[in-house]
């Protein structure tokens, strides 16, 4: 039976298509799924809440999230009618600088919540200064490194000599660069430090359903896929992935926190928070136990609602920045 021989340049332009529909899929899926999380945001948020750093934080992220994916859809889909094999080098430059700056952004989203857990009006300077001066330079230093990778590829993209676009052979090499095994290291590094300082902090503290530990978990997946195979197009799936989990995990911490802190204030204005309780939302709370017997208190900030504790606890309620 007679075989079909392809040319090598339909060969070439089947190949391209399988890559870029791989991608497009999933950048689609994604891009979809933050639609509705978007909705949900507000919905679930008070008029007050809106005000807040964070939820602006959050908003911004869901937006910049369906932006890139917009952004990418649009150009793939332009891609099938022209060279799907070779991305034009001005989409390829932006789409990087947007893919690999963004999980930075997350990450000082979800640094802004440790304000939450060690209120400025409540710890001292050079604690302050030890847990956030470090977090502040990992960022820096992450930026710096990530803008000589983006440097370094906009030099190579102009020497190219595929004129707009680049050969898939071009960007494998500039995919192999230490610069972005040294950003997921670094960002591994960043993420524990700040594991450290919530979890030795001496009271319970309740995160929601998706915590920093989960986050990363698949960044450190992320980075033995990135040392042990070689197809840097898996690896761009995952990374594409890794951010829109990333985008979630971080708005649903907010909606949990959201959630959390109406349920712990509706109690402490009926004065029936459970004695001795600690829980984080949108606000934090820790109990401390008083010198003397009798009655608790829980303090919002402006006011004090007194209520008999049978704990004898006195409870701070900080009202979260993050």
């Amino acid at each position: 039976m007679p075989t079909l021989q392809l040319s090598p340049t339909v060969e070439e332009y089947i190949f391209g298509i399988n890559n870029v529909l791989r991608l497009l899929l999933v950048e689609t899926a994604w891009t979809g799924a933050l639609i509705p999380l978007l909705i949900l945001l507000f919905f679930l948020s008070t008029p007050a809440g809106r005000r807040k750093p964070i939820f602006i934080m959050n908003a911004f992220a869901v937006v910049m999230g369906i932006g890139l994916g917009s952004f990418n859809i649009h150009n793939k889909v332009t891609a099938f009618k022209l060279h799907p094999g070779n991305p034009r080098k001005t989409t390829l430059l932006a789409h990087s600088g947007m893919l690999f700056l963004m999980p930075v952004a997350m990450d000082c989203i979800l640094a802004y919540r440790l304000t939450a857990v060690y209120p400025r009006h409540a710890t001292p300077n050079h604690l302050l200064a030890t847990i956030f001066v470090p977090i502040a330079l990992f960022k820096v230093t992450r930026i710096i490194n990530l803008a000589i990778f983006l440097k370094g590829l906009s030099n190579a993209l102009a020497k190219s000599k595929y004129g707009p676009s680049i050969s898939p052979g071009d960007f494998e090499s500039l995919w192999n660069v230490p610069y972005l095994k040294v950003e997921w290291v670094l960002q591994v590094i960043d993420n524990s430090f700040e594991q450290l300082y919530i979890s030795v902090f001496p009271v319970a503290v309740v995160e929601g359903p998706i915590t920093r530990k989960d986050l990363q978990g698949y960044i450190i997946i992320q980075l033995i896929i990135i040392f042990t195979h070689r197809e840097y197009l898996l690896v761009a799936d995952i990374l594409v992935t890794n951010l829109y989990f990333e985008i979630v995990c971080v708005v649903f911490a907010t909606i949990w926190a959201m959630k959390t802190s109406t349920e712990v204030e509706a109690q402490v204005d009926r004065g029936t928070y459970p004695p001795g309780s600690t829980d984080y939302g949108g606000d934090m709370v820790f109990a401390l136990p008083t010198e003397s017997g009798g009655t608790g208190s829980v303090e919002d900030g402006n006011s004090i609602h007194n209520h008999d504790s049978s704990a004898h606890f006195s409870r701070w309620v900080f009202p979260c920045r993050a």
